[in-house]
């Protein structure tokens, strides 16, 4: 009996809860703040050509659109907020302030991960098979498999370094060279 006690108890499903890490905003906070004082910073020196500008602006005023890893934060049921200019560096401040203050976590717990807003999400890449293990017999048949023979036209062909296609040997000794100059290039 006491057995069927413990096993009424156990429970699989919560083995994803018992793995996951609890939500700690205060990377995400300082995160989001360094990345709101770079666009006031940004403003201030006129860097309209910065990349990732969070904010245009025109006749005096800014379309400021905070972003998170890339997604557009809804705060206030908005994502693009239109301030004065003049007083942008006050509007940025009183947001840094509300996030130090913790308001806007639930904001970024519920953009962690995730694209949501008018951001599209990224294309998935082309899942190769790892690292070329061309001396390994089953990782070439998995190759063929996947990739299929290669094409008559490429001369001594092998799997590229990626393991996502077919190049010549030539090519691939070509690759080799080319990525060892750099990592030598780094390392003076």
């Amino acid at each position: 009996m006491a057995l069927k006690d413990f096993l009424a108890l156990s429970d699989d499903k919560l083995e994803i809860k018992h793995s996951q890490r609890p939500y700690d905003p205060s990377k995400d906070r300082a995160a989001l703040i360094k990345s709101l004082n770079g666009a006031d910073t940004q403003y201030q020196n006129g860097s309209t050509k910065a990349p990732n500008r969070m904010w245009t602006a025109a006749n005096t005023v800014v379309a400021f659109t905070p972003k998170f890893k890339g997604v557009p934060l809804n705060i206030g049921g908005k994502e693009t907020h239109y301030i004065p200019g003049e007083r942008f560096s006050a509007a940025i401040k009183a947001l840094v302030a509300s996030v130090e203050a913790g308001e806007l976590d639930k904001v970024l717990e519920g953009s962690e991960g995730k694209n949501e807003g008018s951001a599209k999400p990224r294309a998935p890449r082309g899942q190769g098979l790892g690292k070329p293990e061309r001396d390994n017999p089953e990782w070439m048949a998995k190759f063929r498999e996947k990739y299929g023979e290669p094409d008559a036209s490429i001369k001594n062909p092998v799997p590229n370094s990626k393991g996502t296609a077919w190049v010549s040997k030539a090519a691939y000794d070509r690759g080799q060279a080319a990525a060892a100059s750099r990592a030598a290039g780094k390392k003076a």
